[in-house]
């Protein structure tokens, strides 16, 4: 288990994490009115962000010491976080760019051992 400073286990919570934002890609797929789609975009946005923060602050440090691959586990993840980046600045465009972002993204599974 890696726990945080409060205690809490934060693969459990990373791994909610890759299912919440799952299903908001899904949702922001099915939604036509665009101050909804703003609404779940922006959510998505800033839950990606947190939880990229925290696979950075206590995953990552724990699989480059833990892991014999490491190194290069961590480095892919981040290259998804680049690619994940990129589909969210496309969620800051107009409907029919947010559409593209979120189909080539709507079966997007983690690669880290935490899913």
């Amino acid at each position: 288990m890696t726990s945080t400073p409060t205690g809490i286990d934060v693969v459990d919570v990373l791994t909610s994490d890759h299912r919440d934002v799952t299903a908001l890609i899904s949702e922001i797929r099915t939604v036509t009115d665009p101050m909804i789609r703003r609404d779940l975009a922006d959510t998505a946005i800033s839950e990606l962000v947190r939880h990229a923060v925290a696979e950075e602050m206590y995953v990552y440090p724990a699989m480059r010491r833990h892991l014999p691959d490491g190194d290069q586990a961590v480095e892919h993840d981040l290259a998804e976080h680049d690619e994940l980046e990129r589909a969210m600045k496309g969620l800051d465009r107009p409907t029919s760019t947010v559409r593209s972002s979120t189909k080539r993204y709507a079966g997007w599974r983690p690669s880290s051992p935490i899913t």
